[in-house]
């Protein structure tokens, strides 16, 4: 692979409406073949907008996709060979899988889906769930014999046993016991660098991203607050809401201003302003466009910590 190669995923400028509402405005990243992006944020952010747009479950209301050198295009059939290069680990494994399904069936469905079911795919399913951790799983068995570190292993099964390019996991640990977190982690990274797939991690936590990611998109109210190398980010942040996520974890800081600590409706400005310890009138009246401020880190901030 060279930097020459397009990226895997690309977001370019990307805007997503409902209504009056705008869940995401003018988002740009990329992910490239053998990294791990991390997409970081707060509930409401936007993360799981861009999870939906990528498996192209919606159309971006302005901007577009692009999937290696080619535009998303929105046909059944398009879709259909899109979705067969892209796996998905969801957030919550309990709803994630079909209790009324065998294990076989669950791992199965992506091949029958697609039309590749052939005398082989039942080697295939046991090798991954081999693979994953599970290799005494009888392919008869269902969901409710698992715990839920052992179903989110089968959904990542699931997840891979198309080959897919691309890898997506939204949050897919937050709803597992400590203990599990861990190993499922460490799980989905010795994966990505077997296959060096690209992967989107979704996650609100940094001190986790510090850990695997390569690359970091830092979202607040739908907008790209920081982006860049995620060692570089994690180690010096500059813009004010990153730095609040390092060091409160879920970034909590209010402007005196702004007692709730809501998010802003009004996208005329930044929308950090009601809660920046920094904010001045310029914040509130105009949007600080995306600057570099050191090799590789762009921040959308007027006054960021240099």
């Amino acid at each position: 692979m060279t930097d020459l190669e397009p990226p895997i995923l690309r977001f370019e400028r990307v805007t997503r409406r409902y209504g009056r509402f705008t869940a995401l405005k003018e988002v740009g990243f990329s992910v490239r073949k053998g990294r791990i992006l991390g997409l970081v944020g707060e509930s409401g952010s936007g993360k799981t907008t861009c999870i939906r747009l990528a498996l192209g479950l919606e159309r971006p209301s302005a901007g577009r996709l692009w999937f290696k050198d080619q535009p998303y295009r929105y046909s059944p059939r398009e879709l259909k060979a899109l979705r067969r290069r892209i796996g998905f680990v969801f957030q919550d494994p309990y709803d994630a899988l079909d209790p009324q399904m065998t294990v076989e069936e669950i791992i199965g469905e992506p091949l029958r889906a697609h039309g590749l079911w052939d005398a082989r795919a039942r080697e295939r399913i046991r090798a991954l769930l081999h693979r994953v951790g599970l290799p005494e799983a009888p392919l008869g068995s269902y969901p409710s014999q698992y715990s839920g570190g052992g179903l989110q292993r089968i959904a990542i099964a699931r997840a891979l046993v198309l080959d897919p390019e691309l890898l997506l996991c939204d949050e897919p640990t937050s709803n597992l016991d400590v203990s599990v977190q861990a190993q499922i982690i460490n799980l989905l990274i010795e994966l990505q660098r077997e296959r060096r797939l690209a992967m989107v991690f979704v996650t609100h936590d940094l001190a986790l991203i510090r850990r695997i990611a390569d690359d970091l998109v830092v979202l607040y109210a739908g907008q790209v607050m920081e982006r860049g190398p995620a060692e570089a980010i994690t180690r010096r942040p500059h813009h004010p809401y990153t730095i609040a996520l390092l060091e409160t974890g879920e970034g909590r800081t209010v402007h005196p201003g702004d007692p709730e600590g809501s998010v802003r409706s009004s996208m005329e400005g930044c929308p950090f302003a009601p809660r920046c310890w920094k904010a001045r009138p310029r914040c509130w009246a105009e949007r600080p466009p995306l600057t570099p401020v050191e090799p590789g880190v762009e921040v959308s901030c007027f006054f960021p910590e240099v």
